[in-house]
């Protein structure tokens, strides 16, 4: 098998093991895919991108995800206990794949100096050659200490603005009822991930001059600034060396990813907006002005007294609302032609973020494999189906009724090798 054919099998098995587990978009899965395999060549590139999954609550994915790539990742490490001083050791001596969960904790401690150093870390480590200078006891002297490493940061709040030029955002959600996953067990997971690590140690070995090539340096993209051609270029490395549908793909995921703005502000508060706005839309469409006035008028919300008095403006409203994918439109109202929007731009948004369903049956976690709940690990119920949560009387689900597992909705953008692979899954979950 060639080399090309060889990494494009180990990307679509990347790909395919991270969707077992997490719930996230096509760009995004594509993305992950590529950054799980830089993490084994990333010396060969003069920068490398950080990863960064996030969402505007908990409950999203984002631990699971870095659980998983604690597993694919060469030599994954999760940093969130780490010192100061034993980060910048740890990163000369073992060049690790550094995980920070909980990113939000290290930039809000303001006046802590270990907080301060891990922050000088995730600025300076992107780029090969960069250091940071520190005294070393007994002597006090001064050196200096690589800080080049991959990097994934997972948080609820927007990243500094250095820090999210140098990270490719990875948008993850809430997943659905009809979404299916697995729940994740790291000894199962663990034991199924050691072949893929050994593979791509195999490929990056064979691959790392190869993708030095000057000749074969990617063209910049236009739609892309300076810093994002800068952090996607290994990751376009990669994928032009896997060829096929790759090359494609990893540009689509750019511009998807990086090539608008794609922070986050003030989650907890956007979706209070969106709980408030469901409230008082009481037709298929509403103007700008009518959902502003509905706001600011209503005394138990607290828009009115935004602004020094002046309550919530179209502006803040657009911005908050843009972070769920919801943007304003010329819409009809009477003989009129407004900027509005239609009820059914908020249905996916309602359904994620103010799920009745999910809070009946429980609200998902942030840690380990409650992360995410389990919708193919009992394939006797279809996702939407509820199961009786542990504990409970077991007769009480007793009439539910059957139901079979089909393939879950991939998108149009899904490979029809990966749809092939949840087809032969699902067939072994209801055989057993």
């Amino acid at each position: 098998m060639s080399v090309h054919a060889y990494l494009a099998d180990l990307l679509a098995e990347t790909r395919i093991f991270i969707r077992r587990f997490v719930v996230v978009g096509g760009a995004e899965l594509d993305a992950i895919a590529l950054w799980n395999a830089h993490t084994y060549v990333y010396d060969c590139a003069q920068a490398s991108p950080y990863l960064h999954p996030h969402s505007p609550e908990p409950g999203s994915g984002k631990t699971t995800l870095l659980d998983v790539l604690e597993l694919t990742a060469c030599g994954a490490i999760q940093a969130d206990n780490l010192t100061e001083a034993s980060l910048f050791r740890m990163i000369a001596k073992l060049r690790p794949t550094l995980l920070f969960d909980e990113i939000d904790a290290v930039f809000g401690r303001k006046h802590s100096d270990s907080a301060e150093g891990i922050r000088q870390v995730l600025n300076s480590g992107y780029r090969k050659h960069k250091k940071v200078w520190r005294c070393v006891p007994p002597s006090h002297s001064v050196e200096p200490f690589e800080v080049y490493c991959p990097k994934a940061t997972a948080g609820l709040h927007e990243l500094p603005g250095t820090l999210a030029q140098r990270s490719i955002p990875i948008a993850m959600q809430p997943p659905l009822p009809a979404d299916l996953y697995e729940e994740f067990d790291r000894e199962e997971a663990s034991e199924e991930a050691e072949t893929l690590r050994r593979n791509l140690e195999s490929w990056a070995e064979e691959s790392f001059n190869l993708l030095q090539d000057p000749a074969l340096k990617p063209p910049r993209l236009d739609e892309l600034d300076a810093r994002g051609n800068e952090i996607w270029r290994i990751l376009f490395r990669i994928a032009d060396q896997a060829g096929g549908e790759w090359p494609e793909r990893a540009r689509a995921a750019a511009l998807e990813l990086s090539g608008r703005d794609r922070r986050q502000q003030d989650a907890s508060n956007r979706v209070q907006l969106l709980a408030h706005i469901r409230d008082l839309f009481s037709d298929e469409r509403m103007g700008c002005s009518a959902v502003i006035e509905s706001l600011n008028a209503d005394e138990q919300l607290p828009y009115g007294g935004w602004s020094d008095g002046k309550g919530i403006s179209t502006r803040e409203l657009g911005r908050k609302l843009s972070a769920f994918g919801i943007r304003a439109r010329k819409i009809r109202l009477g003989d009129r032609t407004v900027n509005g929007y239609h009820r059914d731009q908020f249905e996916d948004a309602w359904s994620r973020y103010l799920p009745d369903s999910v809070l009946e049956t429980g609200t998902t976690g942030t840690t380990g494999s409650q992360s995410q709940k389990t919708a193919i690990s009992k394939p006797e119920h279809a996702a939407d189906v509820p199961v009786s949560e542990e504990g409970a009387n077991p007769h009480e689900q007793s009439d539910v009724p059957v139901v079979p597992v089909s393939v879950p909705e991939l998108g149009p953008e899904a490979p029809e090798w990966e749809r092939d692979w949840w087809r032969r899954r699902l067939g072994e979950e209801s055989a057993a």
